[in-house]
């Protein structure tokens, strides 16, 4: 059974306490009000520096936090990890490095082996110690799961002893290296994830691709065939796009998002530009036939910096046009 089931349409999106920037964090109540409208389920972004501050020293007040507040609400919870912000206590044997050697201060290298194993293994520990059926955890590496690698930080001992030598971006060899690297890396951390709901959520993003070529954003249709071939067809692949119908992914990106939509049968979810884009944006996202829209009521970059009623009836109007949507679509097929 998939995690957001079918009669469910939006997500409600939480953005991490060192992402929100002084944004407040909705409270209790506006998540049951938001619960009332019709959303069912909330992303979070737990950060690793909070929940591990010392190695071997957990602190996982965050995760019982929402999950008190989200259960309150009877809302299920979606936690995405891990996000930038590794604690300051990561050996810097386990981090990227740039190519002037300086070490990148929000990852962990995937040549490092240890590094990988010890987050492997508190992704583990995180998954079952909150093992709950309205619970679970998806991978969201590197800036929310947008990004597949940090820019140009491979060139780390581990990376240049896996490679053969010194990597070089503008290398045939250098980039099917990291191919097969980025293909390794997200196979085995998504076995993790896999097994809870059978389900693979993927956030990579187009125009980092655009931006920078050694995001290796630009293999994600290499990455969501490997899952398939992996998992099976049967399985449950998101798309998860925090852009869509921003103005800065020209058409390209919408030409590029429906094209994995429907290569990779992928469920897409797609965003609402916030609750005030809903009216428009979501007659478009049914049009499109995705799975659903991401909403994030109050965000850093707008200026909706408190939760206001009018965003509850922006929710509600939209929530119902996709359960119309849902039901036209529901009789027409029984009537086959």
């Amino acid at each position: 059974m998939r995690f957001m089931q079918d009669d469910e349409y939006l997500l409600l999106m939480n953005l991490g306490p060192h992402q929100l920037q002084g944004t407040p964090v909705l409270t209790t109540d506006e998540r049951k009000r938001i619960r009332e409208a019709g959303i069912r389920t909330a992303i979070e972004y737990p950060e690793w520096a909070d929940l591990e501050p010392a190695q071997g020293v957990y602190n996982f007040s965050f995760i019982e936090k929402v999950l008190a507040m989200n259960r309150s609400a009877e809302m299920k919870t979606i936690f995405s990890i891990f996000n930038p912000w590794i604690p300051v206590w990561i050996p810097s044997d386990w981090r990227p490095k740039y190519q002037s050697g300086v070490p990148n201060t929000a990852f962990i290298s995937i040549w490092s082996e240890e590094g990988i194993e010890y987050k492997a293994d508190l992704s583990f520990m995180l998954i079952n110690e909150y093992r709950a059926d309205d619970v679970m955890f998806i991978m969201g590496d590197v800036d929310t799961g947008e990004s597949i690698l940090p820019s140009h930080a491979f060139y780390d001992d581990h990376a240049i002893k896996d490679f053969g030598g010194i990597p070089n971006f503008e290398n045939n060899d250098t980039k099917e290296w990291l191919e097969k690297s980025v293909l390794k890396y997200y196979i085995g951390m998504q076995r993790l994830f896999y097994f809870q709901y059978k389900e693979i959520w993927d956030a990579h993003q187009w125009l980092i691709a655009q931006f920078n070529p050694a995001s290796m954003n630009y293999m994600q249709p290499k990455l969501l065939q490997a899952y398939r071939d992996t998992f099976g067809d049967k399985m449950s692949l998101v798309l998860l796009q925090y852009t869509y119908f921003d103005s800065a992914h020209p058409v390209d990106n919408e030409i590029y998002v429906d094209m994995l939509k429907n290569t990779y049968n992928c469920e897409t979810i797609v965003e609402a530009l916030f609750c005030d884009g809903l009216p428009t944006t979501t007659p478009r996202s049914i049009a499109k036939g995705f799975r659903g829209q991401i909403i994030c009521p109050v965000h850093p970059h707008t200026h909706k910096q408190r939760f206001e009623s009018w965003m509850v009836e922006s929710i509600r109007n939209s929530h119902n046009q996709w359960r119309i949507n849902h039901e036209i679509n529901f009789n027409r097929e029984n009537s086959k």
